[in-house]
């Protein structure tokens, strides 16, 4: 019995086959979608959506940060932030704080659970992700994230 994921990767491969030499950005998008729906299912023993993975990795990466600064650097709105936030806090795995020079403000921060959670879904993604790469050489792996970073550092 075909899973959900047998039944993308087949209708992806259709549609790649069907867009071959004729569209760059078609096979970025298969491409992501196949990546995209293995990386939220490698989330979930972890109890994380990839949004709110994102936000445990940008506040690990950068603590605190504002929720103005998260909505920047996940890219969703303002409310959907703040649910994110609201469920991630209620779970102990960030806190916010008042902002050092601004009462109206907050900061968001990392908790310990919350620094603990990120590493166990990293290590589910890491290998999740080997998976999903694992037609490419090191080499080419390689040369595809030069290529997406300079095309995201692009624009």
């Amino acid at each position: 019995m075909a899973t959900e994921f047998d039944k993308l990767r087949a209708s992806s491969q259709r549609a790649l086959a069907a867009a071959h030499g004729v569209h760059t950005g078609m096979s970025l998008f298969l491409a992501w979608r196949i990546s995209d729906r293995s990386f939220a299912d490698a989330l979930v023993d972890s109890g994380l959506t990839p949004r709110q993975y994102s936000v445990l990795l940008n506040l690990a990466a950068d603590a605190p940060l504002s929720q103005r600064e998260l909505v920047d650097r996940v890219g969703i709105d303002r409310s959907g932030m703040g649910r994110q936030i609201d469920d991630l806090e209620r779970r102990g795995l960030v806190e916010r704080r008042a902002a050092p020079g601004d009462r109206r403000a907050h900061a968001v921060h990392l908790t310990p659970a919350g620094a603990e959670r990120l590493r166990a879904a990293d290590r589910a993604v890491e290998h999740t992700l080997d998976e999903v790469y694992s037609a490419l050489t090191d080499a080419e792996n390689a040369e595809l994230g030069r290529l997406l970073t300079k095309l995201v550092e692009h624009h």
